[in-house]
């Protein structure tokens, strides 16, 4: 019998990897619907590393990451994804929801308007880039432009504070469902609720 060439070795190996990758795939949608983020995180980091020039498996390990608050990695798979497939609205969803998490209203607004761009169809992303422009609007005015309310540079210093202190939890994007298919709406504190909170934990640190 005539050995396999290697062309074919190879492209059987491809085959064999992409057909792993998927099944850890699998593994890690079930393991996130069932709420084990971290598992899902792990399995599908397994997926890709049989492959890697898959967007989706990025994409979903990015959904993983959001749900376990781990959103710098979120954002790093998300932006995976994005250059691996430009033209895929979900990848920039996943940006979107990551840099919201992480208060970079501005970018996020940015990415959801691009998701809105490239599915003009799709109503839930366009509330998502207007609840996104909104957020970065409300911010702009509550940190010294138009519509800040007394906002002194000692109050916008605790209000940073809280953030820094609380990971950014009041930005958060909670992901539901298989690969975050399904959404929870967001909600900003606005300045004054930052403020109080920040105030309390002065307190507290105090005591």
């Amino acid at each position: 019998r005539t050995a396999p060439s290697g062309g074919a070795t190879g492209v059987a190996a491809a085959v064999g990897a992409a057909a792993q990758a998927r099944r850890h795939k699998e593994e890690g949608n079930a393991a996130l619907q069932a709420g084990k983020h971290a598992e899902a995180a792990r399995l599908y980091g397994k997926a890709i590393e049989c492959d890697p020039t898959d967007p989706v498996y990025h994409s979903n390990r990015s959904a993983a990451f959001a749900a376990l608050h781990r959103f710098a990695a979120a954002l790093a798979d998300a932006d995976e994804a994005a250059r691996l497939r430009p033209g895929w609205a979900k990848a920039h969803v996943r940006r979107g929801a990551a840099l919201m998490a992480l208060g970079r209203l501005e970018e996020a607004q940015r990415a959801y308007g691009r998701a809105a761009a490239l599915e003009p169809g799709n109503a839930q992303l366009r509330q998502l880039a207007s609840e996104a422009e909104e957020a970065a609007t409300a911010v702009r005015g509550g940190e010294g432009g138009e519509g800040a309310q007394g906002s002194s540079a000692s109050q916008l210093a605790e209000v940073l504070e809280y953030r820094r202190y609380m990971g950014n939890d009041q930005w958060r994007v909670r992901w539901r469902g298989d690969g975050g298919e399904s959404w929870e709406r967001w909600a900003v504190l606005d300045g004054e609720a930052l403020r109080e909170r920040a105030a309390a934990l002065r307190e507290e640190r105090r005591g």
